[in-house]
This record gives structure tokens, sequence and C-alpha cells, in this order.
């Protein structure tokens, strides 16, 4: 036995594994915890970006769908600027109505969701989502990111 022979001595070298154990511990799960952070943020600014990508390239989109109308208008014998109100306006008007579809459908969603803690079920729904987790991780299923998760 080191430390002497007494139980004393055992004691505090327990203490004082123990102390090193836990500090060993919250390291670990700092590293841990930063790498999910960082990885998580560098996947939100690539949501992000191609959000933003997507959204000038719907834009290009409706314009020409605009200007493909206007066209159209103009064959008609309308004045050229008669005919790119007309058909940009008709692009206009399809948009607003898609969102305000999108806006009411959230809306109601939202009016659905309660914040209220969930009871028990809620609590048996959680727990075996992190049961599974758990076996996933076991069963060799470990992304660094949130991205590689199934």
């Amino acid at each position: 036995m080191r430390n002497g022979s007494s139980l004393f001595g055992l004691v505090r070298e327990l203490k004082h594994e123990v102390k090193i154990f836990i500090r060993e511990e919250i390291r670990l799960a700092k590293t841990e915890l930063g790498e999910k952070i960082s990885c998580f943020g560098g996947n939100s600014a690539a949501v992000a970006i191609g959000g933003f990508v997507a959204y000038a390239g719907l834009i290009v989109l409706l314009a020409g769908l605009g200007a493909v109308l206007a066209f159209a208008f103009s064959r008609l014998d309308l004045p050229p600027l008669l005919a790119a109100f007309i058909g940009l306006s008709i692009i206009g008007l399809i948009v607003i109505g898609a969102g305000t579809i999108m806006l009411m459908k959230g809306i109601k969603q939202l009016k659905n969701q309660s914040f209220a803690p969930a009871g028990k079920q809620g609590w048996r729904d959680s727990t075996e989502r992190d049961d599974t987790e758990r076996k996933a991780q076991r069963s060799g299923d470990r992304g660094l990111c949130f991205a590689n998760r199934r």
C-alpha cells in the first residue's frame, strides 16, 4: 500500500485520485463541447450562406418569369411598360399568395404548440430518444458534427 498502510492513508489517496478524475472529466467535457459548438457554428454558417444564395436565385427566377409574361403581353399589342407591369405584378401576386399561405400555416402551428413542461409521457419519449442515441453511439455511429447524425 502506498502512503502508509493505514486506513487514513487509503482515504487520502482515494480523495486525491477522485479530485484528479473529476478535473480530467471536466476538461474532457469542455473539449468535446467546444468541438461540437465549433462544428455546429460552421454548419450553421453554411446553411445561412446556402439560404442566401438560394434566395437570390429565386429572385432572379421570378424576375425572369415576370419578363416572360411581359413579353407575352407585349405580343398582345400592349405598351411595353404596361406589359412589364402586368407580368411582374402577376408573379408578385403569386409569390404574395404563397407567402401568406405559409405564414398562416406557421401561425396556426405556433398557436397549437404548448410551452408548458412536458408531462410524464413527454419525459418517457425524451428518455427513449436519449436511449436510442446512446445505443447508436455504442454501435459505432460517432460523427464529429451534428450533420453526421442520422
